[in-house]
């Protein structure tokens, strides 16, 4: 039974300290958990999913569990909605009083400093493998088992409560860390991108990004994804920190994982893809002029428009050097737009 006093503060948390396919079903059996609550207007569920799962993937999941995701909520006849929540998580983590666990590692990359992560919460750990627990932060009250099966047997003996309070200081916080910025006389990369966008509206603007620095933990690679999406770009230039022989980097502690590296790279990459598409589809079917290359790719020769739109026409129709306007018609999955000569 749940702790006197305890939970008075609560959320449900899916934290990444599993990979996206362990991430993916853990929120399909979340899902399938929350059918069996009652649909009761004094219930409100708060998902806080920090995670690699954009809208269109966690869309996607949902609809196979018989869901579906309406702006920031998981809906569902009759069984209570989900409010979704991203930003401020971290603080709300640092505020709990009571954090339920499933299946976390509580490793660095998720807590930073663990002498200075939640200090006022009571940890229950959930967890099927014994040696996991305790391991890094200490659990007030440990449960060996599956998840699934101590989910279901712990649900009916939580009974339902309002939490209009706590919920009132998550969405404070979710407004003292918003994904906008204030003007506030620092010249900020939102404002250099804002302004630019002022004056070229159709200008393709690029970002580079280094994953995997040194003391870059889950939390801060989290938050950089979210001040990204905020951004209004076209696409990334994203690099894999890497140490070098012989030099002060190799001294640096606090070291991400290569593996992590490279899964924060692809997420990263993914992202791009996601900028890139919404900026080529901005300017289907409409006419350009195009600078052409030399190389020939599959009887295609490939150019860029003045705003950096990779198109290609066939071969035959072009020569390196022309510079020739262009209709731009679709996208090809490979990441070019297909033009037809004007």
């Amino acid at each position: 039974a749940p702790a006197k006093g305890a939970g008075s503060r609560a959320v449900i948390g899916l934290l990444p300290g599993s990979r996206r396919p362990e991430l993916e079903q853990n929120l399909l059996r979340l899902l399938q958990l929350a059918e069996r609550l009652p649909n009761d207007e004094t219930l409100q569920l708060e998902l806080a999913l920090v995670s690699s799962l954009d809208d269109s993937a966690l869309d996607q999941l949902s609809r196979e569990a018989g869901w579906r995701l309406q702006g920031e909520c998981l809906r569902r006849t009759g069984a209570p909605s989900i409010q979704v929540r991203r930003q401020g998580f971290e603080r709300v983590l640092q505020h709990s009083d009571l954090i339920i666990a499933v299946g976390a590692r509580f490793d660095d990359r998720v807590t930073g400093k663990l002498d200075a992560w939640a200090p006022h919460a009571r940890i229950i750990h959930i967890e099927i493998d014994p040696t996991s627990i305790s391991k890094n932060v200490y659990a007030d009250l440990a449960v060996v088992g599956d998840a699934r099966q101590i989910l279901e047997a712990l649900i009916p003996q939580v009974p339902q409560r309002s939490l209009p309070d706590w919920l009132a200081k998550i969405d404070v916080w979710r407004k003292e860390c918003p994904l906008t910025f204030e003007k506030d006389g620092e010249l900020r990369p939102q404002e250099i991108i804002q302004r630019i966008r002022e004056k070229m509206p159709h200008a393709s603007i690029g970002v580079d990004v280094i994953v995997g620095f040194p003391g870059e933990s889950n939390a801060k690679f989290l938050s950089s994804v979210d001040f990204i999406k905020s951004l209004d770009i076209s696409y990334l230039h994203v690099f894999t920190y890497s140490e070098r022989s012989n030099t002060t980097a190799l001294r640096i502690d606090e070291v991400v994982p290569v593996p992590e590296r490279k899964e924060r790279n692809k997420t990263l990459r993914n992202l791009s893809l996601k900028a890139q598409r919404a900026h080529y589809e901005s300017f289907l079917g409409q006419e350009m002029d195009v600078l052409f290359e030399e190389a020939e790719e599959d009887g295609l020769r490939m150019g860029y428009s003045p705003n950096y739109i990779r198109v290609a026409a066939p071969a035959n129709s072009v020569k390196g050097n022309d510079i020739l306007t262009v209709k731009l018609d679709r996208i090809d999955p490979l990441g070019w737009v297909h033009g037809t000569l004007v």
